[in-house]
């Protein structure tokens, strides 16, 4: 049994499924996706569809599903905080739930958009003895010094104090600063070429306490994954 994590997956199913068929995803694995499984690339509901009937497969909120679900009625943030969704892909997505809709009816779409609805902004994990937190963007930094003498090692206590929007469109607030003592934070959000120049999964060279997984898929980049047992990297 092993622990997989990828992020910004995009629409690109086919590019998805040959992961799964490199790193031999089994029913004893588990997967956490940190988020944007929609927009941009080719086959959004697949990968929805996939996540939803796939009961080892986790994924978190990113701020496309909060763009989706916010314009569809199933959230209600304030739209000018959530960002539009038409203006970041939404477009591609939404023709094909209509067609979705159109093939499959309306209920069948309806599960998949309420599991969705209902997925989580972070998730804490241990694997081999070593801490991980999977969130899609990052979290306030200022809230660390509190950490270390306030909240006495708990994380909950800490990201409370992050929004739901910050959560999935923090960039630079975030990963330029110091993380979570004694966790490892797993991210994706911002392509990894913008942090160290290329395609590939960035380890955080200065406080080794972050990981981001974003590689570009939808852009012509590399789907990343990263099995936690053995911090292995499969890239497709």
């Amino acid at each position: 049994m092993a622990t997989y994590v990828m992020t910004d997956i995009h629409g690109e199913y086919d590019k998805l499924m040959k992961m799964l068929y490199k790193i031999k995803f089994s029913s004893a694995d588990n997967l956490l996706i940190l988020g944007d499984n929609v927009d941009r690339g080719p086959k959004n509901m697949a990968v929805l569809e996939f996540i939803h009937n796939t009961p080892n497969v986790e994924s978190l909120l990113g701020n496309h599903e909060l763009m989706m679900l916010n314009t569809l009625r199933y959230t209600s943030y304030p739209s000018m905080e959530v960002g539009n969704w038409f203006h970041n892909g939404g477009n591609v997505t939404y023709a094909e739930l209509r067609e979705y809709i159109n093939q499959y009816g309306e209920q069948k779409a309806y599960a998949i958009l309420k599991d969705c609805s209902n997925w989580k902004f972070y998730k804490q994990l241990t694997v081999n003895g070593k801490k991980f937190l999977g969130i899609h963007a990052g979290y306030w930094m200022s809230s660390v010094e509190r950490y270390r003498s306030v909240y006495l090692g708990e994380p909950e206590r800490l990201l409370q104090e992050t929004s739901d929007i910050e959560k999935v469109w923090l960039r630079d607030e975030f990963y330029s600063y110091a993380g979570i003592p004694g966790v490892t934070t797993l991210f994706g959000h911002t392509p990894t070429k913008y942090l160290h120049g290329e395609l590939k999964i960035w380890h955080d060279p200065v406080y080794e306490d972050k990981i981001n997984l974003d590689c570009g898929a939808a852009y012509g980049g590399h789907l990343a994954c990263l099995r936690l047992d053995d911090m292995q990297e499969f890239y497709v």
